[in-house]
């Protein structure tokens, strides 16, 4: 791919607010696996960057909690 051109990794940034506020509300009481669950539902269909981001936000809000505790 040429350097000019700007690649598309497929899909695009947005995720449901509505689903991404209630998850961050209901993510401390969740067990692991519901959460990867819910990480793989607000991210289908984004590109690897913008997954990514989702993942982190929610690995960040994880260590929060841990603190807090």
């Amino acid at each position: 791919m040429p350097d000019s051109n700007i690649a598309n990794n497929g899909g695009p940034g947005a995720v449901n607010s509505k689903k991404f506020k209630k998850a961050v509300q209901r993510w401390g009481s969740l067990p692991e696996k519901e959460r990867r669950s819910l990480i793989q539902e607000l991210t289908k269909g984004m590109s690897d960057k913008h997954a990514q981001a989702i993942q982190e936000y929610f690995k960040r809000l994880s260590e929060n909690q841990r603190v807090k505790k």
